[in-house]
């Protein structure tokens, strides 16, 4: 059974005029580094790299291309450029890339891995376990926090790196208690 390896990335922070380019630039290379290493060692996976903050994909930096062509099991770059909501959320401008990756991977996939390359990883027990044991995976830990001057302790899931369904996350993504807007409206303050 082959998974789909979505690669969640924004390579406009590697543009020139960005002021930590190089430190990103080294960040991407390292992740997609390990990324290939996981592919060669773990062929289960179909590499998927999705961006929704490219203007245009001929100026993306080659080293990455590069990387990115490197990965044994690099299938394909879904790059656009959709990034008004990821400019004010994040987490918003994720959701953007799954709704448009995500469709095209129904009926090819059961399982779905999100990486955010950016990432070190330490070891590869997670790819491990995925492939030999598909199914849904989560990191959870635990903040501390102050409210109110009083420390609590808040759980949290790292978002970083997780696998899922395909058709869970296409259904969380489309649930109607937290469609993206196709519009960014400004508050008015």
């Amino acid at each position: 059974m082959k998974i789909a390896l979505i690669l969640s990335t924004a390579f406009v922070t590697t543009k020139p005029d960005f002021p930590a380019r190089e430190r990103r630039i080294r960040q991407y290379l390292n992740g997609l580094g390990q990324i290939a290493e996981v592919s060669a060692q773990y062929p289960v996976f179909d590499v998927y790299s999705v961006d929704n903050t490219v203007e245009d994909p001929a100026t993306l930096e080659i080293q990455i291309v590069e990387a990115l062509h490197r990965i044994r099991g690099f299938r394909s770059s879904v790059h656009f450029f959709d990034n008004d909501l990821g400019q004010s959320n994040r987490g918003s401008g994720v959701m953007v890339q799954w709704m448009r990756i995500l469709p095209d991977l129904v009926g090819k996939y059961e399982y779905v891995v999100h990486y955010e390359p950016r990432q070190h990883l330490v070891n590869y027990s997670f790819f491990e376990r995925v492939a030999n044991q598909p199914d849904n995976y989560f990191c959870m830990y635990r903040d501390l926090e102050k409210l109110y001057g009083i420390p609590v302790t808040v759980p949290r899931f790292w978002t970083g790196l997780f696998s899922m369904r395909v058709a869970d996350l296409l259904g969380y993504v489309r649930a109607t208690d937290r469609l993206v807007a196709p519009t960014v409206q400004l508050h008015p303050r």
